[in-house]
């Protein structure tokens, strides 16, 4: 009786788990989709600094 539980707590466990990661990725997932304009707009930004700054004349 004793294994049974301790099989079932070992399950319940492993479930937590999955349940923890499975929000944590979405979460990240939906971090990501928030801010990637902004980081794509810094990154523009950056580009286009940088190429008018280099002038090899």
């Amino acid at each position: 009786m004793a294994g049974i539980r301790q099989r079932v707590r070992r399950g319940q466990t492993l479930v937590e788990y999955v349940l923890i990661v499975a929000v944590l990725s979405v979460a990240a997932i939906g971090m990501l989709r928030a801010f990637s304009q902004s980081v794509q707009d810094t990154t523009d930004e950056a580009v286009s600094a940088l190429s008018g700054a280099y002038n090899p004349n």
